[in-house]
């Protein structure tokens, strides 16, 4: 497997996209199935377990600073031949080529995103949806974001993805599609370890603009995700060296 991905192995995200938007649209309503659908490997215990709500899983959560720095130090380490997370390195790299996909590829590839940037926390912990712009609104967000994570206390997360702007709208569904997720992603994450009632020490400094959930440990923390995701898939989960452009994440009121 080529480390910097320059062989050819893995997808390019920057290639244009072809495909019927209105049908990956349509089909991001219809329940997800291991056995139908795009071809990707999952069970069907998980894909009902991202359907319902999450039972409580923490009792004694972490700060924000210590779930960073964990997090940041397990996604600078290099992943190791033969682990886990190598394994599902490869799932996500044969799912990034496919040629026929849809909407149900994030949620069954969702394990394997775990695994590989965020140490498997979340698979247990978190709930997946699509909504449509019209949904989103109905639920006092602004149509313009791409998704938004709703905490559900008790360590557990809802992550919600807009099918409205990303298969509608976007340039690049598939690209889109993946990037938002991931960050989401690092969302939820804080949200099944930490107290998110509570600003970080660095964060509680810099004011009440940081209220939106994007404050210190968010970006350091997608920082590094970004780093290891162009490292293999030449995308980012943000846009952070181009100005990360906030408002299109649904403003959360939380501190992060």
């Amino acid at each position: 497997m080529a480390e910097n991905g320059k062989a050819g192995l893995y997808w390019d995200g920057r290639r244009k996209f072809r495909g019927n938007r209105q049908r990956l649209f349509d089909q991001a309503r219809q329940a997800v199935h291991p056995d139908k659908g795009t071809r990707y490997p999952c069970s069907l215990q998980n894909i009902l377990s991202y359907r319902r709500r999450p039972e409580k899983s923490y009792k004694n959560p972490w700060s924000n600073e210590v779930a960073t720095n964990k997090l940041v130090n397990f996604l600078n380490e290099p992943i190791k031949e033969g682990s886990k997370e190598r394994a599902a390195l490869y799932r996500l790299a044969d799912g990034m080529q496919l040629e026929k996909w849809g909407p149900d590829l994030i949620i069954k590839a969702f394990d394997d995103l775990d695994l590989v940037f965020f140490r498997g926390v979340l698979a247990t912990r978190t709930q997946i949806s699509w909504m449509t712009t019209r949904e989103i609104r109905a639920k006092g967000l602004t149509s313009s974001v791409f998704g938004f994570t709703e905490p559900l206390g008790h360590g557990r997360a809802h992550i919600v993805l807009n099918s409205t702007i990303i298969f509608l709208e976007d340039p690049n569904p598939f690209a889109q599609m993946w990037s938002t997720m991931l960050h989401e992603m690092v969302h939820a994450y804080f949200d099944a370890l930490c107290d998110s009632t509570y600003p970080s020490r660095t964060d509680a400094a810099m004011g009440k603009e940081w209220l939106d959930g994007h404050g210190h440990c968010f970006r350091k923390v997608i920082t590094a995700v970004d780093k290891r995701y162009h490292k293999y898939f030449h995308m980012y989960a943000s846009t952070l060296a181009e100005g990360l452009n906030l408002d299109r994440c649904g403003v959360r009121g939380r501190w992060q």
